[in-house]
């Protein structure tokens, strides 16, 4: 099974950016105004949400798939 593999950077912390290597990827980071930032940006917990949901999506379904559920 081949594997995939990438490096992020990030600097700045929550008031920075985060970039993805090799590519033109990247998002500013910028605390939500609930918590005394700007909201300008997004947050790391919203980039996690994101790839948690992907990866959780793929699991159902490859399970639905191997028992010929057609979803």
């Amino acid at each position: 099974m081949a594997t995939a593999r990438t490096k992020a950077k990030a600097q700045g912390g929550r008031d920075g950016k985060t970039t993805l290597e090799g590519s033109n990827v990247w998002f500013a980071l910028q605390l939500q105004k609930e918590f005394g930032g700007s909201g300008a940006g997004s947050n790391p917990e919203q980039f996690f949400a994101l790839g948690y949901s992907a990866c959780f999506n793929s699991a159902l379904l490859f399970v639905a798939s191997q028992k010929k559920i057609d979803v």
